[in-house]
Protein backbone atom coordinates (compact mmCIF):
# COMPACT_ATOMS: atom_id res chain seq x y z
CA UNK A 1 0.00 0.00 0.00
CA UNK A 2 1.22 3.65 -0.82
CA UNK A 3 -0.09 6.09 1.02
CA UNK A 4 -0.10 9.67 -0.46
CA UNK A 5 -0.40 13.04 1.87
CA UNK A 6 -0.11 16.45 2.08
CA UNK A 7 -0.56 17.45 -1.96
CA UNK A 8 -3.00 19.70 -3.79
CA UNK A 9 -5.20 16.30 -5.55
CA UNK A 10 -6.47 17.45 -8.36
CA UNK A 11 -9.45 14.71 -8.78
CA UNK A 12 -11.06 14.92 -12.39
CA UNK A 13 -13.88 13.68 -11.50
CA UNK A 14 -17.49 14.74 -12.19
CA UNK A 15 -17.23 17.99 -9.55
CA UNK A 16 -13.70 18.64 -10.66
CA UNK A 17 -13.26 18.04 -6.45
CA UNK A 18 -9.23 19.81 -5.77
CA UNK A 19 -7.99 18.82 -2.45
CA UNK A 20 -5.60 21.32 -1.09
CA UNK A 21 -3.37 19.08 1.73
CA UNK A 22 -5.16 15.85 0.65
CA UNK A 23 -4.66 11.74 0.20
CA UNK A 24 -4.60 9.21 -2.22
CA UNK A 25 -3.91 5.61 -1.20
CA UNK A 26 -2.79 3.29 -3.51
CA UNK A 27 -3.26 -0.77 -2.51
CA UNK A 28 -1.58 -2.49 -5.72
CA UNK A 29 -2.83 -1.27 -8.97
CA UNK A 30 -6.13 0.33 -7.81
CA UNK A 31 -6.69 3.71 -6.05
CA UNK A 32 -8.93 2.57 -3.32
CA UNK A 33 -9.05 5.95 -1.41
CA UNK A 34 -9.22 10.26 -2.41
CA UNK A 35 -9.57 12.74 0.04
CA UNK A 36 -9.03 15.92 1.73
CA UNK A 37 -6.57 16.28 4.77
CA UNK A 38 -4.72 13.14 6.79
CA UNK A 39 -5.36 9.57 5.09
CA UNK A 40 -8.14 8.45 8.33
CA UNK A 41 -7.37 4.79 7.65
CA UNK A 42 -5.48 2.44 10.55
CA UNK A 43 -2.17 3.76 10.82
CA UNK A 44 -1.10 0.41 13.15
CA UNK A 45 -2.57 -2.08 10.12
CA UNK A 46 -1.20 0.24 7.43
CA UNK A 47 2.17 -0.06 9.11
CA UNK A 48 1.57 -3.64 9.60
CA UNK A 49 0.64 -4.32 5.83
CA UNK A 50 4.08 -2.33 4.81
CA UNK A 51 2.46 0.60 4.14
CA UNK A 52 4.57 3.30 2.27
CA UNK A 53 4.44 6.84 3.17
CA UNK A 54 4.84 9.62 0.62
CA UNK A 55 5.17 13.48 1.62
CA UNK A 56 3.74 15.23 -1.12
CA UNK A 57 4.19 18.71 0.22
CA UNK A 58 4.40 21.44 -2.44
CA UNK A 59 3.47 18.72 -4.71
CA UNK A 60 0.62 18.60 -7.21
CA UNK A 61 -1.30 14.79 -7.32
CA UNK A 62 -3.30 14.37 -10.55
CA UNK A 63 -4.26 11.16 -12.90
CA UNK A 64 -1.99 10.07 -15.62
CA UNK A 65 -2.07 12.36 -18.45
CA UNK A 66 -3.64 10.87 -21.79
CA UNK A 67 -1.58 11.72 -25.41
CA UNK A 68 -4.29 11.68 -27.80
CA UNK A 69 -2.13 11.57 -30.44
CA UNK A 70 1.13 10.29 -30.52
CA UNK A 71 3.75 8.55 -32.99
CA UNK A 72 6.37 6.01 -31.74
CA UNK A 73 9.42 7.43 -32.87
CA UNK A 74 12.27 6.39 -34.67
CA UNK A 75 13.70 9.16 -35.77
CA UNK A 76 13.14 11.94 -33.45
CA UNK A 77 15.02 14.74 -34.46
CA UNK A 78 15.81 13.77 -38.04
CA UNK A 79 14.84 16.11 -40.54
CA UNK A 80 13.22 19.21 -38.37
CA UNK A 81 13.52 21.80 -40.22
CA UNK A 82 11.88 20.33 -43.39
CA UNK A 83 7.87 21.35 -43.79
CA UNK A 84 5.40 18.80 -43.20
CA UNK A 85 4.78 16.64 -46.91
CA UNK A 86 8.44 17.13 -47.89
CA UNK A 87 9.42 15.28 -44.46
CA UNK A 88 7.27 12.82 -44.86
CA UNK A 89 8.26 12.24 -48.10
CA UNK A 90 12.12 12.38 -46.99
CA UNK A 91 12.32 11.06 -43.28
CA UNK A 92 9.17 9.52 -41.96
CA UNK A 93 7.59 7.07 -44.71
CA UNK A 94 11.01 6.04 -45.86
CA UNK A 95 11.86 5.10 -41.77
CA UNK A 96 8.45 3.32 -40.78
CA UNK A 97 8.29 1.42 -44.47
CA UNK A 98 11.64 -0.14 -43.62
CA UNK A 99 10.41 -1.33 -39.83
CA UNK A 100 11.49 -4.66 -38.60
CA UNK A 101 9.81 -6.27 -35.37
CA UNK A 102 12.76 -5.52 -33.26
CA UNK A 103 13.24 -2.03 -34.34
CA UNK A 104 9.13 -1.40 -33.96
CA UNK A 105 9.83 -3.12 -30.58
CA UNK A 106 12.79 -0.89 -29.12
CA UNK A 107 11.23 2.16 -30.21
CA UNK A 108 7.80 1.80 -28.82
CA UNK A 109 9.94 1.13 -25.97
CA UNK A 110 12.19 4.02 -25.67
CA UNK A 111 8.92 6.18 -26.36
CA UNK A 112 6.67 4.76 -24.19
CA UNK A 113 9.24 5.37 -21.17
CA UNK A 114 10.06 8.90 -21.85
CA UNK A 115 6.11 9.36 -21.67
CA UNK A 116 5.74 7.69 -18.50
CA UNK A 117 8.72 9.59 -17.25
CA UNK A 118 6.46 12.94 -18.52
CA UNK A 119 3.76 11.75 -16.59
CA UNK A 120 1.60 10.46 -19.66
CA UNK A 121 0.15 6.99 -18.47
CA UNK A 122 -2.20 6.59 -22.08
CA UNK A 123 -0.72 7.04 -25.55
CA UNK A 124 -2.85 7.21 -28.62
CA UNK A 125 -0.47 5.77 -30.91
CA UNK A 126 -0.91 5.62 -34.48
CA UNK A 127 2.27 3.61 -36.50
CA UNK A 128 3.09 0.21 -37.94
CA UNK A 129 3.86 -3.49 -36.49
CA UNK A 130 1.35 -3.38 -33.62
CA UNK A 131 2.22 -6.62 -32.20
CA UNK A 132 5.87 -5.52 -31.39
CA UNK A 133 3.91 -1.80 -30.14
CA UNK A 134 1.97 -4.40 -28.04
CA UNK A 135 4.79 -6.25 -26.81
CA UNK A 136 6.36 -2.76 -25.50
CA UNK A 137 3.50 -1.29 -23.82
CA UNK A 138 2.70 -4.23 -21.69
CA UNK A 139 6.66 -4.72 -21.23
CA UNK A 140 6.52 -1.03 -20.19
CA UNK A 141 3.08 -1.00 -18.04
CA UNK A 142 1.58 1.92 -20.00
CA UNK A 143 -2.20 1.93 -21.73
CA UNK A 144 -1.59 1.85 -25.15
CA UNK A 145 -4.69 2.55 -28.02
CA UNK A 146 -2.75 1.42 -30.83
CA UNK A 147 -3.67 1.83 -34.94
CA UNK A 148 -2.16 1.17 -37.85
CA UNK A 149 -0.98 3.46 -41.01
CA UNK A 150 -3.44 1.91 -43.16
CA UNK A 151 -3.21 3.86 -47.06
CA UNK A 152 -3.90 2.82 -50.66
CA UNK A 153 -2.08 0.04 -51.56
CA UNK A 154 0.13 1.87 -53.48
CA UNK A 155 1.64 3.71 -50.70
CA UNK A 156 3.42 0.34 -49.40
CA UNK A 157 2.32 1.47 -45.34
CA UNK A 158 -0.64 -0.76 -43.95
CA UNK A 159 -3.78 -2.24 -45.16
CA UNK A 160 -7.15 -2.77 -43.58
CA UNK A 161 -6.17 -6.03 -43.53
CA UNK A 162 -3.10 -5.70 -41.62
CA UNK A 163 -5.13 -3.74 -39.02
CA UNK A 164 -8.24 -6.30 -38.32
CA UNK A 165 -4.81 -8.74 -37.80
CA UNK A 166 -3.62 -6.44 -35.55
CA UNK A 167 -7.23 -6.33 -33.78
CA UNK A 168 -7.55 -10.09 -33.90
CA UNK A 169 -3.79 -10.40 -32.15
CA UNK A 170 -3.59 -8.11 -29.54
CA UNK A 171 -6.58 -5.89 -28.69
CA UNK A 172 -7.18 -6.21 -24.69
CA UNK A 173 -3.86 -7.81 -23.54
CA UNK A 174 -2.34 -6.28 -20.90
CA UNK A 175 -5.10 -7.23 -18.93
CA UNK A 176 -7.03 -4.49 -21.01
CA UNK A 177 -4.28 -1.99 -21.10
CA UNK A 178 -3.60 -2.75 -25.12
CA UNK A 179 -6.60 -1.52 -27.19
CA UNK A 180 -6.40 -1.68 -31.19
CA UNK A 181 -8.28 0.87 -33.55
CA UNK A 182 -8.60 1.11 -37.13
CA UNK A 183 -6.31 3.87 -38.45
CA UNK A 184 -5.80 5.73 -41.39
CA UNK A 185 -2.84 8.22 -42.57
CA UNK A 186 -4.68 11.09 -44.09
CA UNK A 187 -6.60 11.92 -47.17
CA UNK A 188 -4.03 12.61 -49.67
CA UNK A 189 -2.79 8.04 -49.08
CA UNK A 190 -6.60 7.43 -48.89
CA UNK A 191 -9.84 7.54 -50.53
CA UNK A 192 -13.54 7.79 -50.26
CA UNK A 193 -14.00 4.01 -50.49
CA UNK A 194 -10.95 3.37 -48.62
CA UNK A 195 -12.49 5.77 -45.50
CA UNK A 196 -16.38 3.69 -45.96
CA UNK A 197 -14.30 0.22 -45.56
CA UNK A 198 -12.35 1.55 -42.69
CA UNK A 199 -15.57 2.85 -41.01
CA UNK A 200 -17.20 -0.88 -41.78
CA UNK A 201 -14.29 -2.42 -40.11
CA UNK A 202 -14.61 -0.01 -36.91
CA UNK A 203 -18.10 -1.54 -36.84
CA UNK A 204 -17.42 -4.85 -37.31
CA UNK A 205 -14.79 -5.02 -34.64
CA UNK A 206 -16.52 -2.45 -32.12
CA UNK A 207 -13.93 -0.57 -31.91
CA UNK A 208 -12.14 3.32 -32.63
CA UNK A 209 -10.90 5.20 -35.74
CA UNK A 210 -8.03 7.28 -35.44
CA UNK A 211 -7.10 9.42 -38.51
CA UNK A 212 -5.07 12.72 -39.45
CA UNK A 213 -7.46 15.41 -41.00
CA UNK A 214 -6.92 18.89 -42.23
CA UNK A 215 -3.37 19.01 -40.75
CA UNK A 216 -1.93 21.29 -43.25
CA UNK A 217 -3.31 23.80 -46.68
CA UNK A 218 -1.25 21.14 -49.13
CA UNK A 219 -3.33 18.92 -47.54
CA UNK A 220 -6.77 20.41 -48.05
CA UNK A 221 -5.86 21.83 -51.38
CA UNK A 222 -5.17 18.06 -52.52
CA UNK A 223 -8.34 17.00 -51.54
CA UNK A 224 -10.08 19.84 -53.37
CA UNK A 225 -8.41 19.00 -56.17
CA UNK A 226 -9.02 15.01 -55.80
CA UNK A 227 -12.58 14.87 -54.32
CA UNK A 228 -13.64 18.33 -55.33
CA UNK A 229 -14.83 18.74 -50.95
CA UNK A 230 -12.74 19.51 -48.63
CA UNK A 231 -11.43 16.72 -46.09
CA UNK A 232 -13.52 17.02 -43.28
CA UNK A 233 -16.33 16.87 -45.82
CA UNK A 234 -15.02 13.44 -47.59
CA UNK A 235 -14.80 12.08 -44.24
CA UNK A 236 -18.49 12.84 -43.02
CA UNK A 237 -19.45 11.56 -47.04
CA UNK A 238 -17.87 8.60 -46.00
CA UNK A 239 -19.16 8.16 -42.63
CA UNK A 240 -15.90 8.14 -40.85
CA UNK A 241 -16.73 10.58 -38.40
CA UNK A 242 -18.67 9.86 -35.35
CA UNK A 243 -18.10 9.96 -31.67
CA UNK A 244 -15.58 6.90 -31.93
CA UNK A 245 -13.56 8.92 -33.94
CA UNK A 246 -10.23 10.78 -33.31
CA UNK A 247 -9.52 13.31 -35.82
CA UNK A 248 -5.52 14.36 -35.22
CA UNK A 249 -4.62 18.55 -35.89
CA UNK A 250 -7.87 19.88 -37.89
CA UNK A 251 -5.76 22.98 -37.58
CA UNK A 252 -7.66 24.14 -41.22
CA UNK A 253 -11.08 23.43 -40.69
CA UNK A 254 -13.76 25.60 -42.38
CA UNK A 255 -16.97 26.25 -40.25
CA UNK A 256 -18.97 24.02 -42.29
CA UNK A 257 -16.40 21.17 -41.27
CA UNK A 258 -16.52 22.40 -37.85
CA UNK A 259 -20.48 22.06 -37.80
CA UNK A 260 -19.63 18.29 -38.86
CA UNK A 261 -17.66 17.71 -36.47
CA UNK A 262 -20.12 18.89 -34.02
CA UNK A 263 -22.67 17.32 -35.48
CA UNK A 264 -21.03 13.89 -35.46
CA UNK A 265 -19.23 14.23 -31.94
CA UNK A 266 -16.32 13.27 -33.70
CA UNK A 267 -12.80 13.96 -30.84
CA UNK A 268 -10.23 16.30 -31.88
CA UNK A 269 -6.66 16.54 -30.92
CA UNK A 270 -4.99 19.44 -31.82
CA UNK A 271 -1.62 19.05 -31.26
CA UNK A 272 -0.27 22.57 -31.01
CA UNK A 273 3.34 21.47 -30.48
CA UNK A 274 3.04 19.75 -33.84
CA UNK A 275 1.41 22.18 -35.45
CA UNK A 276 4.13 24.78 -34.75
CA UNK A 277 7.15 22.76 -35.41
CA UNK A 278 5.60 21.68 -38.80
CA UNK A 279 4.54 25.94 -39.64
CA UNK A 280 1.26 24.08 -39.89
CA UNK A 281 -0.70 26.75 -37.77
CA UNK A 282 -3.16 27.39 -35.26
CA UNK A 283 -6.30 25.12 -34.67
CA UNK A 284 -9.13 27.12 -34.22
CA UNK A 285 -10.13 25.59 -30.78
CA UNK A 286 -12.06 28.99 -29.27
CA UNK A 287 -14.90 29.54 -32.04
CA UNK A 288 -16.10 30.19 -35.28
CA UNK A 289 -18.58 31.48 -37.22
CA UNK A 290 -21.83 28.96 -38.19
CA UNK A 291 -21.87 27.78 -41.56
CA UNK A 292 -22.65 29.63 -44.16
CA UNK A 293 -25.58 27.45 -44.85
CA UNK A 294 -27.26 27.86 -41.77
CA UNK A 295 -29.40 31.71 -40.73
CA UNK A 296 -27.60 34.34 -39.86
CA UNK A 297 -27.91 33.53 -35.92
CA UNK A 298 -25.18 34.38 -33.46
CA UNK A 299 -24.69 31.24 -32.28
CA UNK A 300 -21.05 30.19 -32.16
CA UNK A 301 -20.00 26.63 -32.32
CA UNK A 302 -17.07 25.51 -30.40
CA UNK A 303 -15.25 22.28 -31.53
CA UNK A 304 -14.06 19.73 -28.66
CA UNK A 305 -10.67 19.32 -28.44
CA UNK A 306 -8.29 17.70 -26.47
CA UNK A 307 -4.32 18.56 -26.68
CA UNK A 308 -1.84 16.48 -27.41
CA UNK A 309 1.99 17.21 -27.82
CA UNK A 310 3.78 14.83 -30.19
CA UNK A 311 4.38 15.16 -34.02
CA UNK A 312 5.73 12.77 -36.54
CA UNK A 313 9.17 12.73 -35.26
Amino acid sequence: MIVIENGTVVTMDDARSVYFGGHVVLDGDRIIAVGEGAYPGDAAMDTAVGAEGIDASGMIVLPGLVDLHFHTAIGKGYSDHLPLWEYLDECWYPLIRNLDAESAYWAAAASYLESVKSGVTTVNDMYRRLPDLARAAVDIGIRAVLSNDVALPEHDLDTLADNKDAHDAVHARGDGRVQVYVGIEWLPLASPGLLRDARALADELGTGIHVHLNESLTEVENSKQRFGRRPTEVAYDAGLLGPDCVAAHCVWLSDTEIALMRETGTHVSHNPSSNAKLGNGIARVRRCSPPASTSGSATTRRNATTAATCSRS
